[in-house]
């Protein structure tokens, strides 16, 4: 297999939140690969991911602004335009993300 990435990963499981749209709203996901120059992350409902997002990583303090760089099922990849170290903010809550790995609407 052809190894693409230019950064080192580290394996993670730390929790995120995707923020997107014009209305700010929120998908729970966990980070499930984390490199300087990207991420892996796990959600249910991977296909109705936009192409640009903010994922935000509480525990880190970060906010990053993304591009979707590949999607499987439960998984995308995602490469980072910038990173801000910033709290989570305002951002409405669409879809939960519980123990059973499920994303509800």
């Amino acid at each position: 297999m052809n190894e693409q990435r230019s950064a080192a990963r580290s394996k993670t499981h730390l929790f995120g939140r995707i923020v997107f749209g014009p209305d700010r709203a929120v998908c729970d996901c966990l980070v499930r690969d984390l490199s300087s120059g990207g991420a892996r992350l796990y959600l249910v409902n991977a296909a109705s991911m936009p192409n640009e997002f903010e994922l935000h990583i509480p525990s880190r303090g970060q906010v990053c602004h993304v591009f979707l760089k590949w999607r499987q099922r439960y998984q995308v990849g995602v490469k980072f335009i910038s990173v801000a170290a910033r709290a989570v903010g305002s951002a409405r809550r669409r879809w939960a993300f519980r123990a059973d790995d499920r994303c509800i609407a």
